[in-house]
């Protein structure tokens, strides 16, 4: 009998959701809003409840990630703000340096 070496069935529940909208400066053309200075644009959330989201896109020639999550799914133990510095300093090293 041949031993199964693959992990079990993945879990059902995502722990991160990622969500790479891509640039936006393609949809957002500023020649088409010549009386406004666009600076940047804010996404919408398809977070769920008890969950977690990053949001990832350029615009403007920047790079911007944004986290929504939800704070009773994760408590008051700077759970999110510690994930969130370490996503930074990560970006940081491996794209600025």
């Amino acid at each position: 009998m041949k031993e199964n070496l693959l992990p079990g069935p993945a879990p059902s529940i995502a722990l991160l959701g990622l969500s790479l909208i891509g640039n936006l400066d393609a949809i957002y053309d500023r020649r088409s809003y010549p009386n406004f200075l666009l600076k940047d644009v804010t996404t919408a959330s398809r977070q769920k409840a008890g969950g977690i989201l990053l949001l990832v896109h350029t615009f403007g020639g920047k790079l911007w990630l944004q986290l929504f999550y939800d704070q009773e799914g994760f408590g008051s133990e700077g759970i999110v703000e510690r994930f969130w510095d370490g996503l930074g300093n990560g970006v940081e090293e491996f794209m600025l340096s």
